[in-house]
């Protein structure tokens, strides 16, 4: 008797399992057609709109990205200071860190002027 209630116990566990499952799977999708047609209706009505959200969206991404990287290699500083070498430095003590920082910032100027006539 015991093994038949435990695997009856287990089937309505499964069953409440796959009615989890397909309840989250029914809700990312209606996010995810609810983000579509906002999109959609956004770049239809307002292209311009949309374009600078998008550049201005990448600018604080790639700007981001960058500085995680700067602060996981631990050469990351918060003024600009003057080290030994001689060297000045825009965000990171490496020579390379400093390259990419110019290039970042010449990088950002042309996504915030893409959007605009």
């Amino acid at each position: 008797m015991k093994a038949g209630s435990r695997r009856l116990g287990q089937k309505r566990v499964d069953e409440e399992k796959e009615y989890f499952f397909w309840t989250i799977v029914i809700i990312v999708h209606r996010h995810i057609i609810a983000g579509l047609v906002f999109v959609g209706f956004f770049v239809c009505f307002f292209p311009y709109y949309f374009l600078c959200l998008v550049s201005y969206t990448f600018c604080l991404l790639f700007f981001c990205l960058f500085i995680f990287f700067c602060v996981r290699a631990q050469n990351c500083v918060v003024r600009h200071e003057v080290y030994d070498t001689g060297n000045s430095c825009l965000f990171c003590r490496s020579g390379s860190g400093r390259e990419a920082g110019f290039f970042v910032l010449f990088f950002f100027h042309f996504l915030f002027l893409l959007p605009f006539p």
